[in-house]
């Protein structure tokens, strides 16, 4: 199986909602705003996220477990995507920093784990 680093609020919604010219001065590609994921399942979600994909696809299960092992925010954590310009500003700073402290939390952690 190909794994893909995913965008978690992908490109294209990010262009739709800030406009191509403001998307330069957001950190799309930020390590906060990226998971695992197959790719076969990246390629067809396109410009949704994980949960928006699986509304009309049962047969894909996307459990706690799942979600742990691709490392994808919680859906509270994503509600701020439809959110006007302004407050859509302020929600994805504060989600790409919660997100960078959990990702550093994690590094430290596993490090530890490994050279103790």
């Amino acid at each position: 199986m190909t794994i893909d680093f995913e965008h978690i609020i992908p490109q294209k919604r990010m262009e739709n909602q800030l406009g191509k010219n403001n998307l330069k001065s957001y950190p799309v590609s930020s390590l906060g705003n990226l998971c695992y994921l197959a790719s076969i399942d990246n390629r067809a979600k396109r410009d949704k996220t994980i949960y928006e994909f699986v509304e009309n696809r049962p047969s894909f299960i996307v459990d706690k477990d799942y979600l742990n092992l691709i490392n994808y925010p919680s859906k509270e954590e994503l509600r701020f995507i439809d959110y006007s310009l302004l407050e859509f500003n302020d929600k994805y700073k504060e989600f790409i920093g919660n997100r960078l402290d959990i990702l550093f939390k994690e590094f430290k952690e596993l490090v530890k784990e490994k050279y103790n």
